[in-house]
């Protein structure tokens, strides 16, 4: 069954729920004003002062006081209403609405597979069917051949015991559709009851929601017929007033008691001070105490207080929620001038000492939540931070601290200038290409995090025990050396992000791996991943010259595929496809000269997908020996992968379970088959999807197998599948190198977040892009093409038009953000869509070469040779 159907009910769902929650919003934000305005309005009654000495405008004043007031009343009473009435009952409805719906799904769904398995039986039993008829009349042939008299009595005996198992097949076919016919029955008439209960359910949904409208509607009627009577109180009020009457009675009673006085004259703070300094007084002077007895206040000390004020006004502490909008505090201290009498700044003299320095660094830590600064304050804070590094002596371990917050706070503050940009970019000092500074940063923050480590697990120890709890594995194999090398490896791995982005020269960062690795004992395989993802950390690489002309290269590759036939090979490239496939009949000789360079010209240049088969098969297609014979090891030592049954079997229903292209029953049998064949690689996730897209396109278990093998051997994926996964981590270390030098901007962003290709692209190695494009068959075929003839620059170049189509959705984003768009990018909703009907064009478009891969590959290796020789 098609469980697909039952998504579009799931989708007009949480359409539905999101109508009946817009509605809720805007009842919810209409009570919010209903209340605000009530509130409003009560505060204003509560300032107008009717005490008034005209009698007639007292009155008026009174009565219009009393119409504020009534209006306060009114939009509070309309708040609550709104909240009972509305707010209440569509939470009600709402929760109603979705459990009846998500019901009926639910019990579709469930129908659905019943009717599923019940089909299931009946294709199995029907086969069991078909093979038991198969094997009787097979067995009755063989009696009528017989002549001997005892052969004919074995024979006999045999063919009646085909005859009985095909009677046991036939009523077990027979019994297994019957049952299918009465699932078949049940599920149609629930499909009917859901489909009129889900039109019942929306149109009450539909019903509700008029009924909501209609009432408010009336609601607000009522309202504004009673704003128009208190109009009526109001002009009413208004035609009493007798200005005339009024304006004597007040020259009578205050005008004439009225006498000339001297004015007195304004005299500002600063023209106060001002005089007070004419007069060689100092005015801050006159009063000594500005602390209220009753506060156990004490002020800070000056030089806190000139940081603060500098820092607070580089980076204010409150902002709009919206990245184009922001304002800053308006407190006294963001005001005060940041600058002596002499026009300096003195927060340089300020961290000209370590205590300045680390004070200045702890303050400014303290702001790390208001991370964004104005551009043209991150350029100021950066001068700052560059005058403190200047200042910096390795020589004294409050300022090794004070290098190691600027480092972390580097990357934590930024600016938005079409991109994110950190603070790190805007530091330039020679101090970070220091070994002996950055070598005590690191060992500095290796042994606090063994102290954190330690603390944490003598804390959570007593906890256990208090409570009786059962051990965690890792309490039990705790110790303080295997806390270092834990530490180590956490903290090298953090440093080498903070090392590239900072520009420190790689060698220099390299030699601080080593020294500290060595110091921690770290393992080499450990020590190796961490120096692979610095130099892919590093920015573009220069490609090498090449070494002879390309019209060269090309004919000595022409050569060592034609040999002395390459006058034939050479016609391909002037014949119509109509024409080439004739070549093959001309002889057999031909036809083993020609064949694969033919398919590969059909397939790649010409689009004829039909010779996939043949073309793929003539790659890959080299049997060993026997698949007879590998079954038949499988099932004799079946106990060789018994813990890699359940795996297998697991990986299969969540890949292709209802893929009517791919029978996972055969697929399982290849698995299990090629384990036990090749047991120095047994069996790794992932391979799933490459036997189960194998099979997509040859239908056969036999071939399937020795084209996986052969696909295995070729394509050197065996150290893709070994422990250590040297060969991946090869392709990380490309990947990376490869966007430094395709896509710049991408790979700051990627530094800048601590985001290395070994975060997001490991399955589009292991399985071929099969994982990500197995919702999508035909692209992926068509990526295996190339793949297969052409080796892993296609898998390099398809992920680089990866990351390069959505590029403009990263550029802003922040960790979190930026992994969640690239786990989505195979959702069929994603926008910009990555894998249309112009990806293979775009992949080949990009600029991988073979020299490229050769150069990176001994960059690769080189690093592991300085490990060895270290």
């Amino acid at each position: 069954m098609d469980f697909e159907s039952y998504k579009i009910p799931e989708f007009f769902l949480q359409k539905s729920i999101e109508s009946l929650n817009e509605l809720t919003s805007f009842f919810k934000g209409y009570r919010h004003v209903k209340d605000s305005i009530a509130v409003l309005f009560n505060d204003i009654a509560e300032d107008l002062d009717v005490t008034e000495s005209s009698a007639t405008i007292s009155f008026a004043l009174a009565a219009f006081n009393s119409v504020v007031k009534s209006i306060s009343s009114q939009n509070l009473l309309i708040a609550k209403k709104i909240d009972t009435k509305f707010i209440e009952a569509l939470e009600l409805f709402k929760e109603s609405f979705s459990l009846h719906h998500y019901s009926l799904i639910e019990k579709g769904k469930k129908a659905a597979h019943k009717l599923t398995k019940a089909r299931e039986n009946v294709y199995k039993m029907r086969n069991e069917y078909l093979k038991a008829h198969t094997k009787q009349e097979k067995a009755e042939i063989m009696l009528n051949l017989e002549h001997e008299k005892k052969r004919m009595e074995l024979a006999a005996l045999n063919a009646k015991e085909m005859k009985t198992h095909a009677e046991v097949a036939n009523e077990n076919y027979f019994a297994s559709l019957a049952e299918e016919r009465k699932q078949w029955t049940e599920y149609d008439i629930v499909r009917r009851d859901i489909s009129n209960s889900l039109k019942a359910n929306e149109e009450s949904r539909l019903i509700f929601i008029k009924g909501m409208i209609e009432k408010f509607a009336k609601t607000e009627q009522q309202h504004a017929q009673f704003l128009n009577k208190l109009a009526e109180n109001v002009s009413q009020s208004l035609s009493e007033i007798s200005i005339k009457d009024d304006l004597n009675n007040f020259e009578k009673d205050c005008l004439g008691s009225l006498k000339e006085v001297p004015r007195e004259e304004w005299i500002t703070y600063e023209g106060w001070k001002a005089q007070m300094k004419e007069k060689g007084q100092d005015p801050l002077s006159i009063e000594d105490s500005y602390i209220s007895s009753n506060i156990p206040y004490e002020p800070m000390q000056d030089n806190v207080a000139i940081i603060k004020s500098k820092l607070y006004a580089i980076i204010p502490r409150e902002r709009k929620k919206s990245a184009d909008f922001y304002t800053c505090d308006d407190s006294p201290m963001l005001q005060a001038s940041p600058f002596d009498d002499n026009g300096n700044d003195p927060i340089n003299e300020i961290i000209r000492s370590p205590e300045g320095r680390i004070m200045f660094c702890e303050i400014l830590e303290t702001r790390k939540y208001s991370a964004f600064i104005e551009p043209y304050n991150i350029v100021t804070l950066s001068t700052i931070v560059n005058s403190v590094l200047e200042n910096l002596n390795p020589e004294i371990d409050s300022d090794i601290v004070a290098f190691y917050k600027i480092v972390i706070l580097s990357h934590n503050f930024y600016t938005l200038d079409g991109a994110r940009s950190y603070l790190f970019k805007f530091l330039a000092n020679d101090k970070f290409q220091d070994r002996k500074i950055w070598s005590k940063t690191i060992d500095r923050a290796i042994n606090s995090k063994i102290i954190t480590e330690n603390e944490n697990f003598h804390r959570n120890k007593k906890k256990l025990r208090r409570t009786k709890k059962k051990w965690d594995p890792y309490y039990k194999k705790f110790s303080i050396k295997t806390v270092e090398k834990s530490s180590a490896s956490q903290i090298l791995n953090e440093f080498i992000f903070y090392m590239i982005n900072l520009n420190t020269d790689c060698d220099i960062a390299t030699n601080l791996i080593m020294e500290a690795a060595k110091k921690s004992g770290l393992e080499k395989k450990k020590v190796l991943s961490i120096l692979y993802e610095l130099h892919g950390l590093k920015p573009g690489f220069t490609i090498s010259e090449r070494g002879y002309a390309k019209s060269i290269k090309e004919r000595t590759t022409e050569r060592a595929i034609w040999g002395e036939n390459m006058f034939i090979g050479l016609t391909l490239d002037f014949l119509t496809k109509n024409d080439y496939f004739t070549l093959l009949e001309v002889c057999k000789s031909w036809n083993i000269i020609l064949k694969a360079q033919i398919y590969k010209k059909a397939l790649l240049e010409d689009k004829i997908y039909p010779v996939r088969k043949l073309a793929w098969k003539s790659l890959l297609y080299h049997p060993r020996r026997k698949y007879s014979e590998v079954l038949e090891h499988l099932h004799s030592n079946r106990n060789s992968i018994k813990e890699l049954e359940d795996v297998i079997s697991m990986d299969m229903l969540r890949t292709y379970s209802g893929n009517s292209r791919v029978n996972s029953d055969i697929v399982k049998q290849i698995l299990r088959a090629y384990a036990c064949y090749r047991i120095d690689i047994g069996y790794c996730q992932g391979m799933n999807y490459i036997a189960g897209t194998l099979y997509s396109v040859f239908q056969d278990e036999e071939t399937t197998f020795w084209c996986l093998d052969e696909m295995i051997r070729n394509m050197k994926m065996e150290d893709l599948y070994s422990q250590d996964l040297p060969k991946l981590k090869y392709f990380f270390f490309s990947l990376d190198r490869l966007i430094s030098l395709i896509s710049p901007d991408t790979h700051l962003v990627f530094n800048s977040e601590t985001i290395n290709s070994s975060h997001y692209s490991s399955s589009w190695f292991i399985t071929i892009f099969a994982g990500l494009l197995n919702q999508r068959p035909a692209l992926l075929l068509q990526l295996w093409d190339q793949f297969l003839y052409k080796g892993w620059k296609i898998i390099l170049k398809a992920s680089i038009l990866i990351i390069e189509k959505i590029k403009p959705l990263i550029l802003n984003k922040k960790f979190e953000e930026i992994m969640t768009i690239m786990m989505s990018i195979s959702f069929p909703t994603f926008q910009p869509e990555v894998f249309n009907e112009k990806f293979i064009n775009d992949m080949m478009k990009i600029k991988v070469t073979n020299r490229m891969l050769i150069q990176l590959r001994k960059e690769f290796e080189s690093i592991q040779e300085f490990v060895d020789s270290f």
